[in-house]
């Protein structure tokens, strides 16, 4: 809708509105240029490595590449390709924040670029792109897997190149070639990443029904071989699969599995993990979100895409299937990072739809600010100020610098510990000798390192003799035992 000719008023308010428009190309490669920038600006902190990451670590220094396939310590799971990758560049350029990271961030980078490019077959090269590209550029949850040592930036990654590749092919007047680069890519990819088996299994199912419409004899052959390699690859991989996804795992995600056996919870649960979905991606608007992809899904359908909007969403189906049956953790989590372009392609198709129908452009504009607006400027925020999760690095550094031979600690992270202390000795982690020094070394999610309470429970038996604290940790001395009076 737009101003009537009959309305002068409406006329100079849509001039001076024209004036305000960013087009859309530039709108989208600026986005990518600062989400460049905020990938490399919060891998410039070095902030330290936290357990999640510690648990990965110490399973790449201390088990060989063979090792690597079988279970993993901590209760971790990790994609051997990743683990490979991260474990020769740990032998080539050794232990630091840098290193460790490095895998993550050219990941979270590389998928950022094939995302754009992806949005503009998908979208068009109109406004419906440029808003998907400054979300997947700006979401602070992709921003800070591309600095944590987590495979999650290669599931962003591999599931925007296979869709990239079935997306192509259904356009493709000669599409044997690129469903047999798509065959290698998620037979190799599931080795890296083993969500991107969902987005394999999903593109595939999708292309399906083109290929036995449409496709000539070579395209569906190349369908076919596609589908075999996989299946191939993913029987290779299963007794890593098998290893790796144990009880306690399992366990540990128990919440993010639904309840069949009660209709009514588990449709709550099922509203509550979608929007969840959503809200991981770009906080605090989920339910905002999933309405919008609604409408983009539609209106791409109704469009003759629905075979793309197929692609995009059948592999997010696949997740929920493998929830049910107590597999997967579905809803609002880090491993279900491969939803992000499907969640922000449709939600960009979405957003442009509402904008169309919006007939004062002003007004349209003041509704895109309060949709990006907030998670953009946080971005910006943490362009000077670093996202922490526990800066244990300084506290045990203070904690080695600062320690005698004799004394005891007690160590709330292990892993985090075992990562930075270059003496790993443990003398007290259970009985601390009342006769020593005992050190507390601590870490929560939090600004404060240690809580209150705990110090004040010692103080009355042991004298407080100093401390350091970092944003999330603290290491803290106290005396030996104050021997009681009689």
């Amino acid at each position: 809708m737009s101003a009537t000719p009959e309305s002068p008023q409406g006329e100079s308010e849509r001039a001076r509105d024209s004036r305000l428009v960013i087009s859309p190309n530039a709108m989208a490669y600026g986005a990518l240029v600062c989400g460049v920038a905020f990938r490399m600006t919060q891998y410039a902190f070095r902030t330290s490595i936290w357990h999640d990451e510690a648990f990965i670590a110490l399973n790449i220094i201390h088990k060989s590449y063979a090792g690597l396939l079988g279970p993993l310590d901590w209760n971790e799971t990790a994609p051997p390709g990743f683990t490979f990758l991260e474990k020769t560049v740990y032998i080539l350029l050794g232990s630091s924040e840098y290193s460790w990271r490095l895998i993550p961030l050219l990941a979270g980078l590389t998928g950022l670029l094939a995302f754009s490019a992806l949005a503009r077959v998908v979208c068009g090269s109109g406004y419906a792109r440029a808003w998907a590209v400054v979300m997947m550029a700006a979401s602070d949850k992709l921003i800070s897997q591309a600095n944590e040592l987590k495979h999650f930036t290669l599931d962003l990654l591999l599931s925007v190149l296979i869709l990239s590749l079935a997306i192509r092919a259904l356009y493709s007047s000669a599409p044997a070639r690129l469903v047999v680069i798509l065959g290698f890519t998620g037979a190799i990819g599931i080795w890296f990443s083993f969500s991107s088996g969902f987005v394999f299994a999903g593109a595939g199912l999708a292309l399906l029904a083109p290929a036995l419409l449409h496709w000539k004899r070579p395209a569906q052959l190349a369908l076919a071989f596609a589908g075999t390699i996989g299946l191939v690859s993913f029987l290779m991989l299963s007794p890593t699969l098998r290893a790796q996804g144990g009880t306690g795992l399992i366990q540990f995600w128990k919440d993010s599995f639904p309840d069949p056996t009660h209709p009514i919870r588990m449709a709550i649960w099922l509203v509550r993990a979608v929007v969840g979905l959503f809200n991981y991606f770009w906080q605090p608007f989920g339910l905002v979100l999933a309405l919008l992809a609604v409408l983009g899904s539609t209106r791409m359908s109704r469009s003759a895409s629905y075979p793309v909007v197929a692609v995009l969403w059948l592999s997010i189906l696949f997740s929920l299937v493998a929830a049910f049956v107590h597999r997967w953790p579905f809803g609002g989590n880090q491993h279900m990072v491969f939803a992000a372009p499907a969640v922000f392609l449709s939600v960009g198709v979405g957003i442009e739809a509402v904008r169309e129908l919006i007939a004062r452009p002003l007004y349209s504009w003041l509704l895109l600010g309060v949709l990006l607006v907030p998670q953009s400027a946080l971005a910006a925020y943490h362009l000077v100020v670093p996202r922490y999760r526990h800066e244990a690095r300084p506290v045990i550094e203070f904690y080695e610098a600062q320690r005698r031979p004799d004394d005891g600690v007690v160590v709330q992270c292990v892993a985090e510990f075992e990562f930075y202390a270059t003496n790993r000795d443990l003398p007290a982690i259970r009985t601390p000798d009342p006769a020593r020094r005992l050190w507390i070394i601590t870490t929560s999610s939090g600004a404060k390192g240690f809580d209150p309470e705990a110090i004040a429970k010692l103080a009355p038996h042991r004298p407080y003799l100093g401390g350091e604290q970092a944003y999330g940790a603290g290491a803290y001395l106290f005396g030996p035992e104050i021997p009681s009076s009689r």
